[in-house]
């Protein structure tokens, strides 16, 4: 049997203080060393702890360990509270503390609780959760596309009135396409109106249509206003550069300027047709009202060509076609949302 604690710390003591030489022997401070840990051993958890309950009463079961090492079970009671006696734990509080500790199905259960609730946390950090918020979020993450067409009818769904903007999609959005990213910037005005403004940043440039992006080689700023859950043509963020003149040192004089917001380059063309419909289109004459310049390569014909737009009222514009060594003209009538334009006659 085990000394008492008392007993091993007054011979403990003694080998501490001992100063005849060879008072301490091997089997005296070993004695000490042995007794220490035999008493350590009975104390030592060789198990977990459970709660029973029957007719010896209710209490917790502890399993230790004997001083050659076999476990062994030390059960303690624990008064329970009645109507007479104030107890450690009601019935109850019992029936729930060892169901905790139960090996039965309980504590899986709450296990893989915890590992859904985990996954979920990582989707919604991802943004790729069901529940995930622009708003409250990092972001919400609008999917991988295969094609720009997706990724502009997954920024106009945004703005639709069967988005639920308000609760999921105001504040920060990405998508994905073919491993580049574009960042949805979306801020709300007025929920009730559908009154938005949406940024987009990345390697995108406005289509010649003005109501959809293309991908580019280089990075870009656009932005666009929604209205009524009708959103309005894309603008670049040049446009929001300040003039320079005498009063004010601004980032570009006037005709830096000019050359950035009235040169719209149209890129590849199937024909030079394709080109011409997008000069008359009334999202660019209208929107600026002023000069501007549509530059394009005709794929088909291998040609660079240029129409030159000039306005000659609010509504009519006369453009000139530079293509090769030719050169022609028209007249453009914008009606509203519609255009006319006379057949190019040769100059």
């Amino acid at each position: 049997m085990a000394k008492e604690l008392s007993t091993i710390l007054t011979a403990a003591a003694e080998v501490r203080d001992a100063s005849e030489r060879g008072e301490n022997t091997a089997t005296r401070v070993g004695g000490v060393l042995c007794d220490l840990l035999e008493y350590l051993a009975a104390a030592v958890l060789a198990g977990d702890i459970q709660v029973v309950s029957d007719a010896a009463g209710t209490g917790l079961v502890v399993k230790l360990r004997q001083a050659n090492g076999v476990a062994y079970n030390q059960r303690l009671n624990l008064p329970v509270a009645n109507a007479s006696v104030n107890g450690l734990l009601t019935p109850d509080l019992l029936g729930k503390l060892n169901a905790a500790y139960s090996t039965s199905g309980t504590n899986q259960t709450a296990i893989e609780t915890r590992r859904l609730e985990i996954e979920e946390l990582t989707k919604r950090l991802k943004g790729r959760s069901d529940y995930s918020n622009a708003f409250t979020d990092p972001q919400v993450f609008l999917g991988d596309l295969d094609t720009i067409e997706e990724v502009n009818a997954a920024i106009d769904a945004l703005v639709t009135s069967a988005a639920s903007p308000e609760t999921k999609y105001t504040g920060y959005c990405v998508v994905g396409l073919l491993g580049s990213r574009f960042d949805i910037h979306q801020y709300a005005l007025h929920f009730a109106t559908g009154d938005f403004v949406q940024c987009v940043s990345g390697c995108v440039k406005i289509a010649p249509d003005a109501m959809n992006l293309q991908q580019h080689g280089q990075y870009n700023i656009v932005f666009r206003r929604v209205s009524n859950f009708t959103p309005d043509i894309w603008k670049g963020i040049s446009t929001l550069i300040p003039n320079a003149d005498e009063m004010y040192y601004g980032l570009l004089d006037p005709r830096d300027k000019m050359k950035l917001n009235n040169v719209v380059d149209l890129g590849y063309v199937t024909t030079s047709a394709t080109a011409e419909n997008w000069a008359k289109n009334p999202s660019y004459l209208t929107e600026k009202k002023r000069p501007t310049i549509f530059q394009y390569y005709d794929a088909r014909n291998a040609q660079v060509g240029m129409i030159i737009s000039l306005p000659a009222s609010a509504t009519t514009f006369g453009q000139t076609l530079l293509l090769g060594t030719y050169i022609y003209r028209r007249t453009v009538t914008v009606n509203g949302t519609t255009s006319t334009a006379t057949s190019w006659t040769s100059l």
